[in-house]
């Protein structure tokens, strides 16, 4: 990722996770003092792809158009080398990768029960996972919401998730976006979670 992109997947990334992206904030994600960040911020903005909020910055849509967002949903409850496998295969189809971590409840109402760990703990892992750019949790009621308000580029399926691609198109086309549907082929033999509970 060139030095402009970084930045701007910082903003964007705070912007996801905290619901704004602060001076501060932007350089924890960068790992760079805030001065650094402030000149940065300041070369980006003459360049026209962030622009300066009353909560902190933004991307322009200039800006925006630089990061090529995959979106990967999933419980995650024990994470394995499956999961690596599947977020980093994820990862390369485009420069930005956000994971929706699956609510409890959620989890309980298509699996049957509750998820070993709980959502917090859980969305913490995930946050630290090498392929992750940003991880927030899915909404309770309505999981097209982070769709409509990320609008990525590429929503990519685990090969055994259970969401029919038919449909995630045809809900994709009435929201007017234009993300594409893949699903991805990578899958490592007797690696899955249900399957290591079983084991323990």
């Amino acid at each position: 990722m060139g030095h402009f992109e970084s930045l701007l997947s910082a903003i964007f990334s705070s912007k996801l996770e905290r619901g704004s992206a602060p001076l501060r904030a932007i350089a924890e994600k960068l790992g760079e003092p805030r001065k650094t960040c402030r000149l940065m911020l300041e070369q980006a903005e003459l360049e026209g792809l962030t622009t300066r909020t009353a909560r902190g910055y933004g991307l322009t849509p200039k800006g925006r158009s630089r990061l090529r967002i995959v979106l990967v949903g999933g419980t995650f409850d024990i994470i394995h080398v499956g999961h690596l496998a599947t977020l980093s295969e994820a990862r390369k189809l485009g420069n930005f990768l956000l994971v929706v971590v699956a609510r409890d409840e959620t989890v309980e109402k298509l699996k049957g029960h509750k998820p070993l760990n709980d959502e917090l703990t859980r969305l913490s892992v995930v946050r630290q996972l090498k392929p992750v750019d940003a991880a927030i949790l899915g909404s309770r009621r309505d999981m097209f919401a982070v769709v409509r308000r990320a609008k990525p580029e590429v929503i990519a399926l685990g090969y055994d998730q259970r969401h029919s691609e038919e449909e995630l198109r045809r809900k994709i086309d009435e929201l007017g976006l234009r993300t594409d549907v893949v699903r991805l082929k990578v899958k490592i033999p007797k690696v899955k979670t249900s399957e290591i509970v079983s084991r323990v």
